[in-house]
């Protein structure tokens, strides 16, 4: 819901007609789940680097000291 939005799963819930949905293919399904998991991929790399980059500098000082005395 959070990427999608309340308002829009509820206006696909109010018009879809279950008579004549047809699910996706297995190869489709595939298809799209692979492209999601690609953008997820892609999502968390950026969102590792951009956590990584806005990292205030003396906490990345503290950090360092902490893995080179204790690991």
């Amino acid at each position: 819901m959070r990427h999608i939005g309340e308002e829009a799963l509820k206006r696909a819930v109010r018009t879809i007609n279950v008579k004549c949905y047809v699910p996706p293919s297995e190869q489709m399904f595939a298809a799209s789940r692979k492209t999601w998991d690609d953008a997820w991929d892609a999502h968390q790399r950026n969102q590792a680097a951009s956590s990584q980059t806005t990292q205030p500098p003396d906490q990345a000082r503290k950090l360092h000291h902490l893995l080179d005395t204790q690991g």
